[in-house]
This record gives C-alpha cells, sequence and structure tokens, in this order.
C-alpha cells in the first residue's frame, strides 16, 4: 500500500514514520529545500537559526514516539533540561521565574501577593487535572463526529476539567495580582490567542512548565525534525524535497494521489496533507470534492494570531538575557486588546526571546551569541500597512530587549533575519499569514477541530496544528501517530495490492 504525504513538517514527520513502521510504503512530499516545516533552520555567517518552535515540553511524549517504531530518542537526540524554565521581564523591569523549583514558585507568589502561595496547591491540582483529563479523554483520541465525543466517559472528564471561562479569568481566580494572573496566563500566546478569550482548559500549558520542565535539544531545535527524518528513512521511507504539490488527485470521491508542480501525476493509494489544514483544503481540493469545507466556511473559521520573528547573530556575547525570555506587560489587557481586539501592532511588543548560545554556543562562531525574538501580531485579515510600519516595529522591538536588560546596541549585529506574516503565508501556506493555525477556541477543539480523516473524500487524512489535538511541538508529533492509527483501523494492515476502491 503506498502512501503519500504532502509536506515534511513535524506532524508529516511523525505520521510518516509511524506508517512506514508498520509497514505501508510512505513516501513524504517537500515544496521547499528543507523538510521541518516551520520548525526549520537558517544559516548564515557562521550562525545557525532555529526558526520556529525552540523548546520542548512533555519529552515523555517524544520518548513516546520513539519507543512505538522501536527507537530510543537518546539514540538520535540529546535534550538538556532548561532551570528555571524561563524569566518573566515585565515592562517596569520585576521578573519572574518559571520553575520546577515549587518553593521557589510558592516564594515568587508571596513577594508578588502576600498569602496567595497558600492558593498555589488547589491551583496546581486543577491544572494538572486539566492535563490528566483531558489527555486521556480528548487529546489521545481522534474524533470523526461530535457523536464520538458524547458519552458518559467525556462528559466526566468535561466536569473535571471545567474548561468554561477563560484562561486569565480561571488564574484570577486564584491570583488576583496582575504580574502573577499574566504569569499563569500568557501561554495561551503560545497557541496564538488571546488569554482573555482562550478556554481555561489550555492552562494546562503552565502545568507542563512547571511539572515537566522545558527541554532543549543540543544542537539546536532542528534536531528534530532530522531525528524523525532519519528514523523514517532507516525504516524504507522517501523524502523528496524541492517537490511541490499542486493539487490532491481525487477519482469518484477518493483521494488517488498528487499532481505536482508541471502537471505530472503521482498516484497513490491514500494521501495525508500536512499543509495547514484550511489552504491544503482551499487549494488543493478542488471545491465540488469538499461540501462540507466550502470557501466561505474555511474563510470564516477563527484564525490566530501571527508574528514577526527577528533573527539577530551578535558580534559578541551580551548580558541580561537567559537562554528563554518572555517579555511582558503586567497589564496584558491592554496588548491584548490591540492585537486580538483591534487588529493593530501593540504599542508595546509582546516577545519571547530566545537565546540559546547561552546553553549551546555551537550554534555561532567562538564569542558571538544568537537572538531569536518573536513578537506577537495580527494576522493578515488586519489593515495593517506591513511595508509602512515594519521598520518602525523593528525598532521598538530593539527598544524592548533594551529596556529587558540586554546591553545590546545596533552595531553588535552582525546578521540580521526577518520573517513575518507574508512569509508564513508564502513560505509555509498558512492561511492569513498565521503562525499558529486556528484558533484553540471552545468550538475549535477536540471534536469540534476539523477532523484528521475527510469527511469528504475518502482516503484523505489531514495533519498538523489546524487539526485535532492542535498546535504545539508535542501535540503535533502525536498527532501523527493518532493519524497513523485511524488511517490503520480504516484500511487495515498494509497489503501489496493496495485499498479497495
Amino acid at each position: 500500500m503506498n502512501i503519500t504525504i504532502i509536506g515534511a513538517g513535524l506532524a508529516g514527520l511523525s505520521t510518516g514514520l509511524h506508517l512506514q513502521s508498520q509497514g505501508y510504503r510512505v513516501q513524504i512530499l517537500e515544496k521547499n529545500s528543507r523538510i521541518g516545516g516551520r520548525a526549520n533552520r537558517i544559516e548564515e555567517g557562521g550562525f545557525k537559526f532555529d526558526t520556529g518552535p525552540t523548546l520542548i515540553f512533555m519529552p515523555s511524549l517524544l520518548e513516546e514516539t520513539f519507543r512505538t517504531v522501536g527507537r530510543n530518542l537518546s539514540d538520535y537526540l540529546r535534550l538538556k533540561r532548561i532551570e528555571p524554565a524561563y524569566q518573566i521581564i515585565y515592562s517596569d523591569g520585576k521578573r519572574f521565574e518559571m520553575t520546577s523549583d515549587l518553593d521557589r514558585l510558592k516564594t515568587q507568589i508571596a513577594d508578588f501577593e502576600p498569602g496567595r502561595e497558600k492558593m498555589f496547591g488547589r491551583y496546581f491540582k486543577d491544572v494538572e487535572d486539566k492535563l490528566v483529563y483531558s489527555e486521556a479523554a480528548f487529546i489521545r483520541r481522534n474524533f470523526n463526529s461530535l457523536l464520538e465525543m458524547v458519552n458518559p466517559t467525556t462528559a466526566r472528564s468535561f466536569l473535571k476539567i471545567k474548561p468554561w471561562g477563560s484562561a486569565y479569568d480561571h488564574v484570577n481566580r486564584y491570583f488576583r495580582n496582575p504580574y502573577l494572573a499574566a504569569a499563569f496566563s500568557f501561554q495561551s500566546l503560545y497557541l496564538g490567542q488571546s488569554p482573555f478569550k482562550t478556554p481555561s482548559l489550555y492552562n494546562m500549558l503552565a502545568y507542563l512548565e512547571f511539572a515537566y520542565g522545558a527541554w532543549y535539544p543540543m544542537g539546536g531545535m532542528y534536531e528534530l525534525p532530522k531525528a524523525l527524518a532519519k528514523v523514517f528513512e532507516e525504516s524504507g521511507g522517501v523524502i523528496r524535497t524541492g517537490t511541490e504539490v499542486e493539487k490532491i488527485h481525487i477519482e469518484n470521491g477518493r483521494a488517488r494521489g498528487v499532481v505536482l508542480k508541471g502537471g505530472e501525476l503521482d498516484l497513490a493509494d491514500l494521501v495525508v496533507s500536512n499543509c495547514d489544514l484550511p489552504t491544503s483544503y482551499r487549494l488543493l481540493v478542488d471545491a465540488e470534492s469538499r461540501p462540507s469545507f466550502p470557501d466561505s466556511k474555511i474563510n470564516n473559521w477563527h484564525y490566530s494570531s501571527s508574528s514577526c520573528l527577528y533573527y539577530l547573530g551578535l558580534k559578541r556575547r551580551i548580558r541580561g538575557l537567559s537562554h528563554h525570555n518572555v517579555l511582558l506587560d503586567k497589564n496584558l489587557k491592554i496588548p491584548c486588546d490591540e492585537i486580538f481586539g483591534r487588529g493593530e501592532l501593540p504599542s508595546e511588543p509582546q516577545l519571547y526571546v530566545c537565546c540559546p548560545t547561552k546553553t549551546d554556543p555551537s550554534l555561532a562562531p567562538e564569542g558571538k551569541e544568537i537572538i531569536y525574538a518573536l513578537a506577537i501580531t495580527p494576522n493578515l485579515k488586519s489593515k495593517i500597512d506591513w511595508e509602512a510600519r515594519l521598520p518602525k516595529f523593528r525598532l521598538q522591538v530593539i527598544e524592548r530587549l533594551k529596556k529587558a536588560g540586554a546591553d545590546l546596541e545596533e552595531s553588535d549585529i552582525e546578521v540580521e533575519k526577518f520573517f513575518g506574516p507574508r512569509q508564513f503565508e508564502s513560505h509555509y501556506g498558512m492561511q492569513y499569514g498565521t503562525a499558529f493555525g486556528l484558533a484553540p477556541d471552545f468550538f475549535q477543539s477536540a471534536a469540534f477541530r476539523p477532523g484528521i480523516r475527510s469527511r469528504d473524500v475518502r482516503g484523505l487524512y489531514h495533519v498538523g496544528s489546524s487539526t485535532h489535538p492542535g498546535g504545539g511541538v508535542p501535540m503535533t508529533v502525536l498527532c501523527g501517530r493518532i493519524a497513523s492509527d485511524q488511517i490503520r483501523k480504516d484500511v487495515g494492515a498494509p497489503t501489496a495490492a493496495g485499498v479497495a476502491g
């Protein structure tokens, strides 16, 4: 049985290695010259910039993935724990460390809001329940219809998870101090959504940070897609880079392969698209073949934010930054209203800043430094004149870094690269130039989120951040296993004869 996967992002690679290890014959077609999707790399002047995710939570999921296909993660990837996971630097200079040392967390809580450290135990249990019960009832399961989610088990889990209310309001029940409310709710920004709109379910992200810690693959984050690809190819899988798919070939309502740029027909028994799901439907599947997903519906989905990423290669090592840093306004409502409410660039950038050379000097020439600064911004549905606004916004980002304590000057920058909303759209095919795919609203989560198995086209499956179980490194890698399990359930063990019509 021959399976074609469109796109060599983390979800596509994970799907491929699971399917190939089960005996299917799998090829992955990647339009860009490098594998990895948004987990990619830029190399220039001896600097190696990871372009997408820069840290790993829940490494146990990666270990499980490799173990499932008969490999040990440690043979392919050397992970180092970063402790504390990161520091938050507020606009007024105050700092908070997100650490796995729970006593240290309580001490910091007491410093900001005396007496509230006594609430931490209740808060910890609450967010732990959100993860434990959602993982068992929702995250690890695939839903082909809403009815599959309606049963006594999921109902009991739903009551334990208590997803109603926003992430910010949920935290505010435990910690009234705005610094603390921001520290324990901003994590929804990782998924491109305001904590004032994201369901409280997603506060399990903060639990991952102090319960599991933050991990970094030595050699850079790009080592992860390389490791997945290596296992896939060791199992006999084929990756073809520089190979762009123009259409999914559909006969009598079934995916039968793909049409490559230039018109070549490449036949397959099944097709898995790791292209961002909205774009995959809109550009790769003819409208008449997807009555459940007309353009009007796709355009009206709620999309996540985008981001502006600044990659700086510095001539010297600098002070004032840790490996991971989050630069926030203590009053998150102001920038969130600007970005998510009014579709404007924020008056003060809210930044995630990674300085990986603090841990791994191999990413830069000797004595030099890398800064990766990610600013949350609206996506391309906004009315921003990007060409006119970006030069000033870049200066605001640099000034915000200095304000946070980085001893950085323009003259220190040796190499600079930029990636923004238009690049997310053109390079990775992200609808409206989002950085994170579909937003994690209540009605765009679990069975409400577009499914892995196509409703309309037999033999077509979707993987990646815009389908279940959602965005982020652990979820997109897990998506590959869920998809492969669904395919095996649908078509049975692989056979030389392929799939019956």
